[in-house]
């Protein structure tokens, strides 16, 4: 299902995978924000933005806050069912924050100790 919201087009679709409950993918008009709502799921966002990839890991919002972005950036969102954790990522430990995962490489990035490489 494809969707204009925002300054962002994007497409979501449900996934067959037994751990994850959507996948989004969109790319952003112009520079924006708009107030995100609480969200008891926990997401790994993949932004590409000025020609470099930034791995993000989105622990579960208790509230409500302002989220922003900039013209040009191309992003992946995969949001995790409820109830499913990576024991090195508790999402109680990343409540209300977003945590820049580091690069391993120019395609890959670190995650509990090995190289993933970034999906296309």
């Amino acid at each position: 299902m494809g969707s204009t919201r925002m300054n962002i087009i994007s497409e979501e679709r449900a996934s067959d995978s037994p751990y994850i409950e959507t996948i989004i993918h969109g790319h952003t008009l112009s520079d924006g924000s708009t107030i995100r709502p609480a969200e008891s799921h926990w997401h790994l966002v993949f932004a590409k933005y000025t020609g470099r990839l930034h791995p993000i890991y989105v622990g579960p919002w208790t509230t409500e806050g302002i989220t922003s972005w900039g013209a040009g950036a191309e992003i992946l969102w995969i949001k995790f069912k409820l109830g499913v954790f990576m024991r090195q990522l508790p999402p109680a430990s990343f409540l209300d924050t977003e945590t820049v995962l580091p690069e391993a490489g120019s395609r890959s990035f670190w995650l509990n100790g090995s190289a993933w490489q970034f999906p296309n």
